[in-house]
């Protein structure tokens, strides 16, 4: 799928992509547009946050582990296997993924419809850095550009808007660039992005990760979130945040939140880097969210069952988690 943004949805069974019409590069100016969805927010709407690291091979074996063409192929195909097996089995309402490819998510979401699952999705490019244009996913042309993208059910896809946290162009002084988009889904406003790393890029060069992360998180605070806080909101991406700065977060005032934590101690680099926030007119109730294993990616994925608050509480108490303590 060539377009930044699209929307696959089916009728009849036939395929037709719905495209925002922003060029390579645009920065979304619009996110104003999206009103707070109006329809009627389900009893339980289920969140599951993923990192797939779909993008192609680096040094790190167990986001995209380094090795022969044929064997990277196969690492491909097992992570759009792996993410389908996931909706399967736990079936959220809002699927949020990073370090997606736009191929692979379309592939993805033409499974789920095959197999008689009610999916499409929305995303975002990514990763243009100062080339002017999105990263490319290794190494065949069908698995597009790099992407983050909301994938769901009852998804309005006239309602996305997307774009980059940072400017894009040819010979841009910003080495990589992030990006975000949001939806309605089922009476609730969906956003997912995916943050810089503190501490890349930071060669003196360039912007680096620790001027970027707290511009980009200040602009899912006050661009993204806040003025939508009225409605039922949802955040849930990867924030790079690590655990050690676990009072950092990117939620508004009137939003509760909670980190991607493990209770046992067993933390690894990517512990407590996922993030989501939900609005005083979503309540998570008992639970504290679920962290599972996700096959061929090195994040779990985290799963939220959020309900309909007619008064903002927080839910259940969850010391470790818990954004604000």
């Amino acid at each position: 799928m060539t377009s930044a943004a699209a929307a696959l949805v089916l009728s009849g069974g036939a395929a037709f992509a719905l495209t925002s019409g922003q060029a390579p590069g645009t920065r979304t100016a619009g996110e104003t547009r999206l009103t707070a969805a109006t329809a009627q927010v389900p009893a339980t709407f289920r969140v599951y946050q993923t990192n797939m690291c779909m993008w192609g091979p680096d040094s790190s074996g167990p986001c995209f582990p380094k090795g022969s063409a044929a064997a990277l192929a196969k690492t491909a195909e097992a992570k759009r296997a792996s993410l389908v097996a996931q909706i399967k089995y736990w079936k959220p309402d809002a699927i949020t993924v990073n370090e997606g490819c736009s191929g692979d998510i379309a592939q993805v979401v033409k499974r789920l419809r095959a197999a008689g699952y009610d999916y499409s999705y929305v995303d975002q490019e990514a990763g243009a850095a100062n080339t002017g244009h999105p990263r490319p996913c290794w190494s065949s042309a069908t698995r597009g550009h790099s992407d983050n993208a909301v994938i769901a059910r009852g998804l309005d896809a006239s309602s996305r808007t997307g774009g980059y946290f940072e400017p894009v162009a040819k010979g841009s002084v910003y080495q990589h660039n992030r990006s975000w988009v949001c939806v309605n889904v089922k009476g609730v406003r969906v956003c997912t992005a995916h943050l810089a790393l503190i501490s890349q890029d930071d060669n003196g060069n360039a912007p680096g990760g620790h001027l970027l992360q707290p511009r980009e998180c200040a602009y899912i605070r006050d661009r993204l979130l806040a003025p939508h806080g009225s409605g039922a909101t949802v955040f849930a991406g990867d924030t790079n945040i690590s655990r050690s700065r676990v009072r950092v977060h990117c939620a508004p005032t009137g939003f509760w939140g909670l980190h991607d934590l493990e209770t046992n101690g067993k933390y690894n680099g990517v512990s407590g880097l996922q993030h989501i926030y939900y609005s005083g007119k979503l309540t998570r109730g008992g639970t504290c969210g679920e962290m599972h294993v996700v096959a061929d990616t090195d994040h779990k994925g985290y799963l939220l069952d959020l309900h309909p608050a007619k008064t903002p509480t927080r839910g259940a108490s969850c010391a470790w988690r818990d954004i604000r303590h």
